[in-house]
């Protein structure tokens, strides 16, 4: 496994390019790899082919260096025209909602977090401040449907209201699985029984974010998922 790393990053050093492709029903798709803070970052997938001089490997072959558990996806967010930050997520475990919103965060089913935006923002500057997006049908919180099923509440997603925890809809809202909220400030003696993922970079950025008004000028420009080197 370490080899396949080098060689990876030895790749991104000498070319400065490289992408990966996806070929599903006869439809390609290719996504960045990138470098950050000793981190290789897996693109969403995107339909726009790579530059000619780019070196391509095939999206398997980088997807599955992508962990299984405690696996951590990327979201940068944009507003003002203009990049303010990157927000990191890592999964709790290896849940079904934590799986379905890495899917979403690397576009492999096809719907995708990329250039959705956040619909709402909640309880700003009280306990349990929240801001919410993930709408890739109708993007303002209206849609968003499951694109995996078996996705409950309860259990593993009965969580503490701290500050970072991702959360996602209850399970009796079908239509709306796909979305998320992320928890900007601790609510103490409240719990949630939808949480499966929690913010280890980038909370300034999100708590920047929903003070936006409207909150809907914020943007997921990119997203994707993370592979430690």
């Amino acid at each position: 496994m370490l080899s396949k790393f080098q060689d990876l990053t030895g790749v991104l050093q000498m070319a400065k390019s490289m992408y990966v492709m996806h070929e599903e029903g006869g439809r390609q798709r290719w996504a960045r790899v990138s470098v950050h803070d000793c981190l290789l970052h897996l693109h969403a997938l995107a339909d726009n082919p790579p530059p000619s001089n780019s070196i391509t490997f095939s999206y398997s072959s980088v997807r599955s260096l992508v962990p299984t558990e405690a696996t951590t996806a990327f979201l940068d967010l944009g507003w003002q025209g203009q990049t303010q930050g990157r927000v990191y997520v890592r999964m709790f475990g290896d849940t079904r909602r934590g799986q379905q919103f890495l899917l979403l965060c690397s576009g492999e089913k096809g719907p995708c977090y990329r250039l959705t935006r956040f619909f709402d923002a909640d309880r700003i500057g009280e306990r349990g401040e929240i801001i919410r997006g993930g709408d890739y049908e109708h993007n303002d919180g209206t849609g968003g449907a499951a694109i995996m099923d078996g996705l409950l509440s309860g259990g593993v997603y009965h969580r503490e209201a701290v500050a970072g925890l991702v959360v996602g809809a209850h399970a009796s809202q079908a239509e709306r699985l796909g979305v998320f909220g992320i928890i900007l400030t601790e609510w103490p003696g409240n719990k949630t029984d939808t949480g499966f993922g929690l913010v280890t970079s980038g909370l300034g950025t999100l708590k920047s974010a929903a003070r936006r008004k409207p909150v809907t000028d914020v943007t997921i420009e990119n997203c994707g998922l993370v592979i430690p080197i």
